[in-house]
């Protein structure tokens, strides 16, 4: 009777188990971000990020989107100079084609 007992509360635990391993495996981290997102930086955070890299006053921010591309472009003036930087969200930087 006694063994019986064991292997009825296992299988128990196991079936009351399984559902809630079943929900983590379809929702891992549910209450984050996906992946693809959780790199991405908003406006603010691309100027701080372009700000300290160049040492510069930022002018101008501002945010591009087309249908296959999103971009930032910032207007920095350091050392009297004005450059544009441009940024994509996942914090690269990159010169546009002419």
């Amino acid at each position: 009777m006694q063994r019986t007992s064991r292997i009825f509360a296992v299988l128990l635990m196991l079936a009351m188990s399984s559902p809630l391993y079943a929900q983590q495996l379809r929702h891992p981290g549910s209450d984050t971000k996906p992946s693809s997102q959780q790199s991405m930086l908003s406006l603010d955070e691309a100027a701080a990020r372009v700000r300290d890299r160049t040492g510069g006053q930022i002018l101008s921010a501002k945010e591009y989107r087309s249908d296959s591309d999103r971009y930032y472009r910032f207007k920095v003036k350091n050392q009297g100079r004005v450059r544009v930087h441009y940024m994509r969200p996942d914090g690269t930087s990159f010169k546009p084609r002419r």
